[in-house]
């Protein structure tokens, strides 16, 4: 009886009828007027063609559209800080946790969208007081005294985009309004509301996302499941740790650094979503540590390098 295998000349013809644009019955009917024993099934062509991936050698054009897989990735031992929103940022607050990261020896710092308030691009209406251009100003002081410590990696939150749909026509983009007055060397800047960082055998996404919740640390925690990954979050304004239902991931909505009683739309007019919590992240490789303005006194007297 005549073996069953397929012999290095018959996969060759399969590869070549199929790169010519033949389907599996086609090839089939071709081995068939050939007269090759056994028989090749439309099945068993099919198969072949699966086992080496040839069935993807068809007409189909590659889309042209670009693929959204190059949010910035972060090596080692970092500070993240959410939410400054500069020019409302607490000076004392981010000098505080910035010098303690730097006593444990943290090169890297992250800042995890909202940095720039832009309160004069708001479609709420500017606040009385506020100009476009001492915004910037302020913004790009706060930039470069952080890079005057730390390589700083930079992505964008809901307010840094507001110039973004005042000129939504223009095609520009986040990174190309940060560079008019971020230097290059020392910031990397991101389009995406997100980044990757690698600590420790930990895997974060540091993340600025859509949602916000009332309850502290539930929206890293629905991230945490949906992407299998620890997750410090931005945008909530509040302050909270916890795990993941499998206790696997750690959970983090890592607390602003803006002053809140430089916010005129919380202090001057109140609602019941939860206090604003000022806060920051250090990721070690032994683990994050999550700071208040109540606990930093506590980690101001441990010596640790990074």
């Amino acid at each position: 009886m005549a073996s069953s295998r397929w012999t290095p000349g018959q996969l060759a013809q399969v590869r070549e009828w199929t790169e010519q644009g033949l389907n599996s019955l086609q090839i089939a009917d071709k081995f068939a007027a050939l007269g090759v024993t056994p028989r090749r099934t439309q099945k068993s062509v099919q198969r072949v063609r699966e086992r080496h991936g040839w069935h993807v050698l068809t007409t189909v054009p590659r889309a042209r559209t670009p693929r959204f897989n190059k949010a910035l990735k972060v090596k080692g031992p970092a500070l993240v800080l959410a939410d400054v929103h500069a020019p409302f940022h607490d000076a004392k607050w981010i000098n505080q946790v910035c010098d303690l990261a730097v006593s444990w020896g943290i090169e890297r710092c992250i800042l995890a969208g909202d940095l720039a308030d832009f309160n004069a691009f708001s479609s709420f209406g500017r606040d009385v007081g506020i100009d476009g251009n001492a915004e910037l100003d302020t913004l790009a002081d706060v930039v470069d005294a952080l890079c005057a410590q730390f390589e700083v990696y930079y992505f964008a939150g809901n307010h840094d985009v507001r110039p973004l749909r005042t000129l939504q026509s223009t095609g520009l983009t986040v990174d190309r309004i940060m560079r008019l007055f971020i230097p290059g060397e020392r910031c990397h800047i991101s389009d995406y509301h997100w980044c990757e960082l690698s600590c420790g055998g930990t895997t974060w996404h540091v993340e600025h996302p859509k949602n916000a919740s009332v309850i502290p640390a539930r929206v890293a925690q629905g991230l945490a499941v949906k992407f299998n990954r620890s997750v410090i979050a931005g945008h909530g304004h509040l302050w909270g740790i916890t795990r993941d239902v499998s206790n696997r991931h750690w959970c983090i909505d890592s607390g602003i650094c803006a002053d809140p009683m430089r916010m005129g739309y919380v202090q001057q007019r109140h609602s019941t979503r939860p206090m604003m919590c000022q806060g920051a992240v250090i990721v070690t490789e032994e683990g994050p540590v999550l700071l208040s303005p109540d606990n930093i006194g506590f980690y101001q007297g441990i010596k640790r390098a990074a």
